[in-house]
């Protein structure tokens, strides 16, 4: 049976990253050099259209990001950021309950560039 439909969804991330500096300065008397953490929320759409379990997915949305960055001992740098994106893919979806899965690819639009990024993921619907 051919479908259309909407699917809404978001995730919170945590972004964490130590230098090996920073992991050897909790053995020595050595300056942190960098050290990285934040807080990650993807909030995306997807319109699917397929036939029974198979699905083509477009979509897109926006990553809202927060990352502290600490360069030294006295150098530390706030930044929040909206980083938009766009996706195509498949989807693999029971109507009921079952496994799910998606691969997607597509633009991630950052600092007036523009990266290619996949994604793929996989779950069950109860």
């Amino acid at each position: 049976m051919y479908s259309e439909k909407f699917v809404f969804r978001t995730v919170i991330g945590v972004i964490l990253n130590l230098s090996e500096d920073e992991i050897l300065s909790r053995f020595s008397q050595h300056e942190v050099h960098w050290q990285t953490y934040g807080i990650s929320v993807p909030v995306m759409s997807s319109y699917l259209v397929g036939k029974d379990k198979k699905f083509l997915e477009l979509g897109g949305g926006v990553t809202f990001q927060w990352v502290s960055e600490k360069h030294t001992l006295s150098e530390r740098y706030n930044n929040f950021e909206a980083i938009p994106s766009l996706h195509v893919g498949y989807r693999r979806q029971p109507a009921g309950k079952g496994f799910v899965f998606r691969v997607v690819a597509g633009p991630l639009l950052y600092d007036n560039l523009i990266f290619p990024h996949i994604g793929l993921s996989f779950g069950f619907v109860k």
